[in-house]
């Protein structure tokens, strides 16, 4: 009959190798200073999940999150020729202008 192993709490160490990316994905800088070096590898991470959220419920913040969102998205698509899948879990509110933002990038 197998034993239980006694150990129930994981160590730091185990938690870190959990976390840690297992592939070095391209760093996507900002080229803004300050923004930059706050961020592991000098940029956000490509291929990663990130989550961006307005500051609050209203359309100016959430128009501000989108686009920004967006321009990130348009200018990795730009440069890798990849293409961008949007989703939502409400109706987007900037539709017209994400479109014609990205479309300027020739992405859509």
């Amino acid at each position: 009959m197998p034993v239980a192993n006694e150990k129930t709490q994981p160590t730091l160490a185990e938690l870190r190798s959990l976390a840690s990316p297992l592939v070095a994905h391209r760093s996507l800088p900002f080229g803004v200073e300050p923004l930059d070096r706050r961020l592991a590898g000098k940029g956000l991470c490509a291929g990663a999940l990130h989550e961006i959220v307005a500051r609050s419920c209203s359309l100016v913040d959430d128009a501000a999150a989108t686009l920004f969102t967006a321009g990130i998205a348009a200018r990795e698509a730009h440069a890798t020729g990849a293409p961008v899948l949007w989703v939502s879990c409400r109706t987007d509110r900037q539709h017209v202008a994400l479109a014609s933002g990205l479309s300027a990038f020739a992405v859509g």
